[in-house]
């Protein structure tokens, strides 16, 4: 369980410091002057290349922004591939992070990582492949689960809105 826990800990603190993957569901995020690296419009960084203080640039402009990239969605859109495996299977570290970000108590998540197995093809098969239509369709699963209703935050109640 402490593995888990850091593996968590960890895998939050790569998403919200890799401003590469965060810049990609940025509203505002244009890919600005042709370049691979995605920018915020009216910011003109001087270098395209990756490294500390671009991060830190990067980082501070998306989180001195309000929009509705946040970090679950971030993970959602990042992590898209290993949560459907995860899901799949009905078990895995990304199902795991997963149900942490939506604030599932620990005696929820194996209902949780259930409820998500027994759904796959409607959570993943002929969708849209990105984390802001996955967490629609699992808000509309997870809304048919009263039990987990009570013991899971709605994103919008989290701390991660």
């Amino acid at each position: 369980m402490k593995k888990l826990g850091l593996f968590s800990m960890f895998a939050i603190l790569t998403f919200t410091t890799g401003s590469e993957y965060l810049m990609a569901c940025h509203e505002e995020a244009s890919g600005g002057d042709g370049g691979m690296w995605p920018t915020l419009r009216g910011h003109n960084p001087t270098s395209r290349q990756s490294g500390f203080l671009t991060s830190f640039e990067g980082t501070a402009a998306f989180l001195s922004t309000s929009t509705k990239c946040d970090a679950y969605t971030s993970f959602l859109e990042f992590s898209y591939e290993q949560i459907a495996e995860n899901t799949a299977q009905g078990h895995g570290p990304y199902l795991d992070a997963l149900a942490s970000l939506r604030g599932c108590s620990i005696d929820s998540k194996l209902l949780f990582r259930q409820v998500l197995h027994e759904n796959f093809s409607e959570l993943f098969e002929n969708h849209e492949l990105n984390g802001e239509a996955l967490s629609r369709r699992l808000e509309i699963i997870l809304n048919r689960e009263p039990v987990l209703l009570d013991k899971c935050l709605l994103p919008a109640q989290s701390a991660y809105s």
